[in-house]
């Protein structure tokens, strides 16, 4: 009980520590390719707080912007049947559901803490190249670093204050940020030779949490830590060059299991002027996206983009674990199989979500409009309006509107004709639904996806992967601009799909080839592997032949150690049945170096 009275009294004297800081908490913009885009140390994306004006810009230096705000929308029931629920639009830190920072192991985290963690990191990887080169010349004997170094060299200062390790005595996870392990000791120091571990040529990486009042949703926290890292790429196709990717790794920190759990990325699209804008889905891409509602953006509170305007949209490039099945799921035209990742592909229980649900919503209130009760946000994430009823096919898609079906639930809203299998329909295909063919007037919109719903146990590590993609035609008006949009996400699919993806289970995509979670990257240990996984009871250890295991560990989501074995024998494997459900790192020490890898206690 004291421990709860001391939460209660941290999450009183929050907003005190953080009152002045509404317009000056810390953020920091991604700008090295054709986008400058704002990211704030609490999640929030775009927003100027200060001014309340849009930051993400693109073309970048033109001064018109695609997006005012987007952020995290999450909810969840508990064992008690109560709703949990957190979520962003355009709030800071004061009256929003987040606030920067790792939690502790009882998914807590002080005011001063907190304020500890309001920074955002900016990484760009030709340091780490730099950083790398000089290390390399220090232990390669044939390198004079007083020849090629003869000023010395000096470390980044970010990668000093990169959040690599937790504070594990007062409860926070043993590993944070992912970094390369130079040195293979388990442990950052950039004096070693360790560094970031980042994707794209720059990256900027947040940690925030909901483990404070909710002033937004009213909502009871969830505890559960997001790490955010967004990236771009100064080089490459024009794709690449007017693209920003996104991604999160959800954690939940509580000792509460969430059912009914949805995970959802709200977005204020204003494209330019955002007063004549209509918006769609594109199922089968797992992508929504904002389009002029005429021929011509004129400028409005906001510059707008003219004539021949383009069009900008957000796709999910790649969603959550679906549970573990023991089998390959086969592909099929039904949900979640037609949108989602890793179905028919020969791989075990590696299928991931697609998008579950889009909505949209107009910039007021009532039934159709922003929500503003917990319930609410969870009813929009599970695809019903305000009101609690369903989206329906046509119309603006709620029963009052004219053209809205009452026999035909739609998970997504405004399809057009990426949908001709009816996924979205219980498998009964539709005629093509737009906002135009619905003869909507065009407004300010925003946009929701979600995915779920998900069980979420204890310890769970969920990802989340997006692109913020724009596309102008140069001319054929607004529909030509998203003809051009959907080609270059298929440009953009394919080469995350290359370049990014991983097939395992939770890893950060980036970090794979060499290094994850902050355990040392040992390219002669590249053949361990541990089935089956996930398991019930027994796991079993491959490793190359005449390999020496001289310390064996076992790291839970907190970063706390509960199991280690010396001196292990791997063809007996290990008892792993006592553990609770959830996520877990297994960490070798061997007389080849260090190797790890996750596995899921199920």
């Amino acid at each position: 009980m004291e421990r709860m009275l001391e939460r209660i009294l941290l999450i009183t004297t929050s907003t005190i520590a953080f009152s002045g800081q509404l317009a000056a908490q810390a953020y920091a913009e991604l700008d090295i390719n054709d986008i400058k885009a704002r990211f704030h140390s609490h999640g929030l994306i775009g927003a100027d707080l200060g001014l309340g004006d849009p930051r993400f810009e693109v073309p970048a230096g033109q001064g018109i912007h695609a997006l005012y705000s987007a952020g995290l929308w999450m909810g969840g029931l508990s064992p008690d049947n109560q709703l949990h629920v957190a979520a962003a639009r355009f709030e800071g830190i004061v009256d929003g559901d987040y606030w920067p920072g790792p939690l502790d192991s009882l998914a807590g985290i002080t005011a001063l803490e907190s304020q500890n963690y309001d920074q955002v990191w900016v990484v760009d990887r030709a340091d780490i190249l730099a950083h790398r080169a000089y290390f390399d010349c220090l232990n390669d004997p044939n390198c004079d670093e007083s020849v090629l170094y003869p000023g010395g060299y000096t470390i980044p200062s970010v990668f000093l204050d990169w959040p690599a390790m937790g504070d594990v005595t007062i409860g926070q996870a043993m590993y944070l940020a992912p970094f390369i392990d130079y040195d293979g000791d388990g442990y950052y120091d950039p004096a070693n030779g360790d560094h970031p571990c980042i994707a794209g040529d720059r990256a900027l990486y947040f940690i925030f949490n909901d483990a404070k009042a909710h002033a937004l949703t009213s909502g009871l926290p969830l505890g559960v830590e997001v790490h955010g890292m967004a990236y771009a790429f100064g080089s490459g196709s024009a794709a690449l060059q007017q693209t920003l990717f996104l991604h999160y790794r959800v954690i939940n920190r509580s000792s509460t299991p969430y059912s009914d759990m949805r995970i959802g990325l709200y977005s204020d699209l204003d494209l330019g002027n955002g007063m004549d804008d209509f918006v769609g889905t594109d199922v089968a891409r797992n992508l929504v996206y904002v389009l002029n509602g005429d021929a011509n953006d004129e400028d409005g509170f906001t510059p707008g983009y003219g004539g021949q305007p383009p069009a900008f949209g957000i796709v999910q490039l790649s969603g959550g674990l679906l549970p573990a099945t023991g089998a390959d799921e086969p592909a099929d035209n039904n949900m979640p199989a037609f949108n989602g990742y890793g179905f028919g592909d020969g791989l075990v229980d590696n299928e991931r979500s697609g998008l579950s649900v889009t909505r949209a919503f107009g910039n007021g209130f009532g039934p159709t409009g922003e929500p503003t009760t917990a319930a609410q946000y969870h009813y929009q994430l599970e695809g019903h309006f305000n009101d609690g009823t369903s989206q329906l096919y046509g119309g603006t898609g709620h029963i009052s509107s004219s053209g809205a079906d009452p026999n035909t639930p739609s998970l997504f809203i405004y399809p057009d004709a990426s949908d001709p299998f009816g996924a979205g329909t219980n498998g009964v295909a539709q005629a093509p639904w737009s906002e135009a063919s619905a003869v909507n007037q065009p407004g300010d919109r925003r946009i929701l996806t979600s995915q779920g719903p998900y069980d979420m146990v204890p310890g769970w590590h969920g990802q989340l992967h997006h692109a913020f993609v724009f596309a102008r035609a140069s001319s054929g008006g607004p529909q030509a601009s998203v003809a051009a949009l959907q080609q270059r996400v298929d440009s953009v699919q394919a080469f995350f799909e290359l370049e990014l993806r991983s097939d395992g289970f939770e890893e950060d995509p980036w970090c794979v080839s060499d290094f994850s979670l902050g355990l040392g990257a040992m390219p002669a240990m590249s053949e361990l592997a541990v089935w089956p996984n996930p398991t019930e009871a027994q796991l079993f250890l491959t490793v190359p032949a005449d390999t020496r295991i001289q310390e064996l560990l076992v790291h839970d989501a907190a970063g706390r150690t509960v199991i280690q074995r010396g001196m292990v024998d791997p063809s007996g494997g290990l008892d792993v049945s006592s553990l609770a459900q959830g996520h877990y790192v297994l960490l070798l020490r061997t007389d080849r170096g260090l190797a790890r890898a996750r596995f899921v206690r199920r």
